[in-house]
């Protein structure tokens, strides 16, 4: 019986910007496939998901809370973790 971990591949083809940012920010695909967009608060609580697969989509964040956010983004392609940062 073989046991192990499985590789994990990160995307890295994957944009955020701007960040921080009061309003929207921007992600961009190299080369766009479904993407798996979630966005979690400080406390792990998912606030926000959806599905991307165009070059550049937009993301509006003008009624989030000025704070810490953590982005997790899956594909086929792999998955990727970033911070956002959101102000007045």
């Amino acid at each position: 019986m073989t046991v192990g971990i499985e590789k994990t591949r990160t995307i890295s083809n994957l944009k955020i910007y701007p960040n921080p940012s009061s309003d929207k920010f921007f992600i961009e695909l190299e080369n766009p496939t479904p993407t798996s967009i979630r966005l979690f608060d400080i406390n792990g609580k998912e606030i926000y998901s959806t599905t991307i697969n165009q070059v550049i989509s937009t993301i509006d964040i003008s009624s989030f809370k000025p704070g810490l956010y953590l982005l997790r983004s899956t594909s086929e392609n792999g998955h990727t973790r970033n911070t956002i940062i959101t102000h007045e």
